[in-house]
C-alpha cells in the first residue's frame, strides 16, 4: 500500500511515462538519466520528497529494468540508501551491489550508473555541497582548501553506518508526520546538521584523518595555540595582525607565518571564520521571538561593514544571512 511507504504524504511523482521520469529526476539530481536496461521497457516508478535547505530525503522507485546515470554535475552530495531489491552500481569498471548491508555515496563531479531491478526501491539523500562544506569548516576549524570527496560505498552493517542510516531515515519518518517535532524549524535545521555532521564523521572521506587528529592543537607551536585561544575566546574584539602578535609576544611575521604553515589561513582569515561561525549559531539558534535582526548580530561579533559581511557569510554557508534568519 502507498501509505506504507517513506514520505507518502509527499508525492511528487507516480507514472510509466519514461520521459516523465527523466524530467522530474533532472529537476531533483540534476544530469540524471535513466534508460531502460533490456528490451522490456516496464516502468512503474514513483518520487516521494521533500525539499529542505540542507537535506532533502527522497523516496525511489522505478518498477522496472532501468539504467539510472548520475552524472554529478550539480552541486549536490548524494547518498543511496536501499530499502528493497538490489542496485548494482558501477564506476570507474568497479561494482558493488547496494543491499540492505551497503549503501552509496557520490560526491560532486563523479559519475555513477546505478542498474535498478524492477524490485529494488531506495531513499535518496540530497545534500547541499556548501552546506557540508560549511558543516565541515565548522568541525575542523579550518578552511576546505580541497574537494571534500566520500569513498562510495557505505558499509550498513558497521555501528557508524547504521547509525547514520537510522538518522537519515528518522528524518524522513517524522517528515511524514502531521505536526511532527521536525515541523518546527529550530529542530528541521539541528536535525539537517547532525546528519550532515554524522556522515562526515561515520564515512571515510578526504579530510578524516583531520577529523581524527584530535591532538591538533597540542602539536601547534606554543604561539599559535595562544593566538588561536585568543580569537576563539572573544572573537568580537577588534583585533590586528600587530594587536594579536603583541599578545603572544612574536613579530606579526613569525604569527602571520606561524598561521599559514600550521592552519593555512592568515590569522585575520582565522579570525573572519570564528566570527562568522558564532553569527551563524545565533541565527539558527535561541528564541526566534526574542532573536536579534542580522545587523545587530553581525555588529555583536565585530563586524563592522554588512555589506562585505553578506557576502563573506553566503561565500561560507552558501545563502544570505537574512535567509537563515527568516528559515529559522
Amino acid at each position: 500500500m502507498t501509505d506504507d511507504l517513506p514520505l507518502s504524504e509527499h508525492v511528487v511523482l507516480e507514472t510509466s511515462d519514461l520521459a516523465e521520469v527523466n524530467r522530474h529526476m533532472r529537476r531533483e539530481l540534476p544530469a540524471r538519466r535513466l534508460t531502460f536496461a533490456t528490451g522490456r521497457r516496464r516502468l512503474a516508478a514513483r518520487l516521494h520528497a521533500v525539499p529542505l535547505p540542507s537535506v532533502t530525503p527522497m523516496y525511489v522507485a522505478y518498477g522496472g529494468d532501468v539504467v539510472d546515470v548520475l552524472a554529478g554535475d550539480g552541486p549536490f552530495y548524494v547518498v543511496h540508501v536501499p530499502l528493497t531489491g538490489r542496485v548494482v552500481i558501477s564506476d570507474d569498471g568497479r561494482e558493488f551491489t547496494t543491499s540492505s548491508g551497503s549503501a552509496a555515496v557520490a560526491s560532486p563531479t563523479e559519475s555513477l550508473e546505478l542498474r535498478w531491478h524492477p524490485d529494488a526501491s531506495a531513499m535518496v539523500f540530497r545534500i547541499d555541497q556548501r552546506a557540508l562544506e560549511g558543516a565541515l569548516v565548522d568541525l575542523i576549524r579550518l578552511p576546505v582548501e580541497k574537494p571534500l570527496r566520500f569513498e562510495r560505498r557505505m558499509d550498513l552493517t558497521s555501528q557508524p553506518g547504521a547509525s547514520w542510516a537510522h538518522a537519515a531515515m528518522f528524518l524522513a519518518d517524522e517528515l511524514n508526520q502531521t505536526g511532527g517535532v521536525v515541523s518546527h524549524p529550530l529542530v528541521a535545521t539541528d536535525l539537517q546538521r547532525m546528519i550532515m555532521r554524522g556522515l562526515l564523521l561515520c564515512q571515510p572521506h578526504t579530510y578524516t584523518a583531520v577529523l581524527a587528529d584530535d591532538t591538533t592543537a597540542a602539536t601547534l607551536p606554543p604561539h599559535i595555540a595562544a593566538a588561536v585561544a585568543v580569537i576563539e575566546s572573544a572573537p568580537e574584539r577588534p583585533l590586528t595582525v600587530e594587536t594579536l602578535a603583541r599578545e603572544v609576544n612574536v613579530s606579526p611575521r613569525l604569527l602571520q607565518a606561524g598561521f599559514r604553515e600550521h592552519l593555512g589561513v592568515p590569522p585575520m582569515h582565522y579570525l573572519r571564520n570564528e566570527r562568522l561561525r558564532r553569527v551563524h549559531e545565533d541565527l539558527t539558534g535561541g528564541d526566534r521571538a526574542h532573536r536579534p535582526t542580522v545587523a545587530e548580530v553581525a555588529y555583536r561579533w565585530g563586524f563592522t561593514h554588512l555589506g562585505r559581511f553578506a557576502h563573506d557569510y553566503r561565500s561560507r554557508y552558501g545563502e544570505l544571512p537574512s535567509t537563515t534568519l527568516r528559515r529559522h
